[in-house]
């Protein structure tokens, strides 16, 4: 067991840890205070890892004070997917344990960078590594002003400027846990993941009113034009494993897609995103989903009594809010989606977009999008026309607004909202779910039942 107090390691050098490597099962190290700034870890091998502080084989790092800043992971690796792991602090391997708790610790201005002539080259997690079945808890403090912004690995050469949750091997499974109760993760910068990324079927749990997602961005450098471009995921990234949010707040983030939230959907690797419980998405702006694009599997619910709010977000392209892809499925059984805004003149989806019929969107119980957003229903052809299925009772007088994809998808008999072998609409479900004027030509919609269906039809 090691303890330091008001110590100072600096400008030190190896292949892992920079300054720190502790290791072993029942092996300890403690820090009230001070400073572990400035050291660095490179190899021309396969991996470098914890610029300024490595944990292994079942040790634990308790991280009660102090700052850990300024360090740096470099790849100077020569083959292919060669790979630098957490620029300010690296946790690896079953029954090994990093924890943030008490005194306002620090980990921030810290990277994770690339120098050689490899090709795949990877840079994951600019503040933080968890790997390999490694634990990570934060309690309190702050992870920020970190970056993962080199490396040419798809999905992995930028991957999570805060904190990297998994490893870099498309569709592993090796698996990390990261739990967050209180602290911020904040102005951290990555092309996938600005604050947050999660891969290797890890897991990202976030709970509690104190914890705080904000100010992170999605983008990196690339060599083709325009060279500056955004990424995904501006406050958490979802690449393979799963982020089960009961709690705190994510906002004002930016990326491409998913300012707040991108779950990915890509091969084998399949990102699964939960809010529940006092929540709330907020804020945040993207291209496309400002508050979040999900591509796999989302869940909108109640927890603890409460429900979450996806709130204020915005789109420059499409929707504001909720960006639905490919084949997700939406299970929307409690919540509110509000005041959400598309800055570009079609406004495509407010409140929520669903690409095509294959984008499921299951409604129950509270879930809401107020009448100041809408969802858009896309799908070019009457065969790949997208709809919402209820699966039980809607508990709120109003469900959602209704905007058909094109003029052209204003067909009387479409069906817009089905039910489901759980639950048969009713008479009363029409006025729950209104339907956006056609523009051209003019035209009033409304929606009658028909066989557990409800089907447009001209005012």
């Amino acid at each position: 067991t090691v303890t330091i107090t008001g110590s100072t390691l600096t400008g030190n050098s190896a292949t892992n840890g920079g300054a720190v490597y502790v290791s072993g099962s029942g092996t300890k190290f403690t820090m009230h205070s001070g400073t572990i700034s400035s050291n660095t870890v490179q190899s021309t091998g396969q991996k470098t890892s914890g610029g300024g502080v490595y944990v292994n084989a079942g040790a634990t790092f308790t991280m009660g004070g102090g700052t850990i800043s300024g360090n740096t992971a470099t790849t100077k690796g020569t083959s292919v997917g060669s790979k630098a792991m957490g620029g300010g602090v690296c946790v690896s391997g079953s029954g090994s344990k990093f924890i943030m708790e008490g005194n306002s610790p620090k980990i921030t201005d810290n990277e994770v960078k690339t120098a050689g002539s490899g090709s795949n080259l990877s840079t994951i997690g600019g503040g933080v590594c968890v790997c390999d079945g490694a634990i990570f808890e934060m309690k309190a403090g702050s992870i920020e002003n970190n970056k993962a912004l080199e490396g040419d690995k798809q999905y992995f050469g930028h991957t999570g400027g805060g904190v990297c949750v998994g490893d870099s091997a498309a569709g592993s499974t090796s698996g990390a846990t990261f739990t967050m109760t209180g602290g911020t993760i904040s102005d951290n910068e990555a092309g996938y993941g600005g604050g947050v990324a999660v891969t290797s079927n890890s897991s990202f749990n976030m709970s509690g009113s104190d914890s705080k997602i904000s100010g992170n961005k999605a983008s990196y450098q690339d060599k083709n034009p325009p060279h500056k471009k955004l990424g995904s995921g501006g406050g958490v990234f979802v690449l393979h494993g799963i982020l089960d949010m009961t709690g705190g707040v994510i906002n004002g983030n930016e990326a491409g897609y998913g300012g707040g939230i991108h779950g990915n959907a890509r091969g084998s690797n399949n990102g699964e995103i939960i809010v529940s419980g006092n929540s709330t998405i907020s804020n945040n702006i993207a291209d496309s989903g400002g508050g979040i694009t999900s591509e796999y599997k989302l869940s909108i619910k109640e927890h603890d009594s409460k429900t979450p709010t996806i709130k204020e977000n915005k789109a420059n392209s499409i929707c504001g809010g909720i960006y639905l892809r490919y084949d997700n499925i939406l299970s929307f059984t409690g919540g509110t989606v509000t005041g959400n805004t598309v800055s570009a003149p079609s406004g495509l989806g407010k409140g929520m977009y669903l690409e095509t019929k294959s984008t499921k969107v299951e409604m129950s119980g509270s879930a809401t999008v107020d009448k100041n957003n809408d969802v858009h229903l896309g799908g070019l052809h009457p065969t790949d026309y997208a709809y919402i299925t209820v699966t039980g009772a809607l508990t709120k007088p109003h469900a959602a607004t209704l905007t058909v994809g094109s003029n052209s998808g204003y067909t009387e008999g479409r069906e817009v909202v089905k039910g489901s072998s759980s639950y048969t609409l009713e008479a009363s479900d029409v006025n729950k779910f209104p339907i956006t004027k056609q523009t051209v030509p003019e035209q009033e919609w409304t929606t009658e039942l028909g066989t557990n269906a409800l089907e447009l039809k001209k005012k």
